[in-house]
């Protein structure tokens, strides 16, 4: 079998999303699980335990639902106090340095859930304070959520179509971008979906590459989109449409270095929503090249309307915070 046979074009893409599949599964399920999920009120700043996963570490050492978090025992013995604000990444910062400072905490505290045994502080409704030790143990698979495993199987089935088009016909210019937007989707689903599984915090070594490749993900989405209608089903301009993906990430990732240091997670939000609109005006401009041939213009119609309807809710995500 060739290298460059369909058939080995394939197998690369479907290696390619296994690796990313078992890359994927093991930064979730990596970090100390603790089996719960929380509120976090950005009024109060209370944290509060809304959920238990039956027969988790948390529930099997006595947190109740409606306990508040106020603190992880650090491994220097000190506490790490908890409080709304620490559980978003951004914590509501206008420039990226305020993101980098937020990170910082968000990091501390997940150093501070990685101390072994972990040890949480807890006030009940009452007013009671109790510490409770949990057993460490391994996060089975079933813990990861519906999310995870939706965010994910959506990326790899979407790259799988698109690498098998473009195995078929790899020197095309439109089944290249085509395999591109897939590998895009791939990267904005697999990282939010490790995102989701994250219960309190998780260190920047994982946090950090997660989120861009998210909000990266989905620019290089947009870029590849566009220049897929800018090339198919009739070739529109001779641009290299290769380099408007990766060009539109380097933008992006540039953005901080404005005057007003902007965040990437609110850049990035820009850069998607006008990408969309290029993408829109891209579709408008193929479907008018293509009124003399029925056959292509319907081609454009199908795949326009599949992909604005199919955007919406493929969007990058932004950090969580209730």
């Amino acid at each position: 079998m060739r290298f460059s046979s369909p058939n080995a074009l394939l197998l690369g893409v479907v290696l390619l999303c296994l690796s990313a599949a078992s890359l994927a599964v093991g930064l979730s399920a990596r970090p100390t699980w603790l089996g719960l999920e929380l509120d976090a009120a950005r009024d109060s700043g209370v944290v509060t335990v809304r959920a238990l996963t039956p027969g988790g570490p948390a529930a099997a050492a006595g947190v109740r639902i409606g306990d508040r978090l106020t603190g992880i025992a650090r491994p220097d013995g000190g506490v790490q106090p908890i409080v709304a604000q620490d559980l978003d990444e951004e914590s509501y910062a206008r420039t990226q340095r305020g993101v980098d400072e937020a990170m910082g905490r968000f990091d501390r505290l997940a150093r501070a859930i990685e101390a072994q045994p972990p040890r949480l502080y807890l006030t009940d409704p009452a007013g009671r304070t109790r510490t409770v030790q949990l057993a460490a143990r391994q996060r089975p698979l079933t813990s990861l959520g519906a999310e995870f495993w939706a965010n994910l199987a959506f990326g790899l089935i979407a790259t799988l179509i698109c690498g098998w088009v473009w195995a078929l016909r790899p020197g095309e210019r439109a089944t290249q971008l085509f395999a591109l937007t897939g590998l895009s989707m791939l990267a904005f689903t697999a990282g939010w979906a490790v995102h989701a599984t994250i219960e309190v915090a998780a260190v920047s070594a994982i946090l950090t590459p997660v989120r861009l490749l998210n909000m990266g993900g989905a620019v290089a989405y947009g870029g590849a989109m566009i220049a897929l209608f800018l090339c198919y089903p009739r070739r529109i301009t001779r641009l290299p449409l290769l380099l408007a993906a990766p060009l539109a990430v380097l933008a992006w990732a540039l953005t901080p270095l404005l005057p007003s240091n902007p965040p990437l997670g609110a850049t990035g939000g820009a850069f998607t929503v006008w990408e969309m609109v290029g993408i829109i005006v891209a579709i408008g401009v193929q479907y008018g090249a293509t009124r003399a041939d029925p056959a292509a213009r319907a081609v454009t119609r199908w795949l326009g309307l599949s992909v604005i309807l199919g955007r919406a809710p493929s969007s990058a995500r932004s950090p969580r915070l209730a």
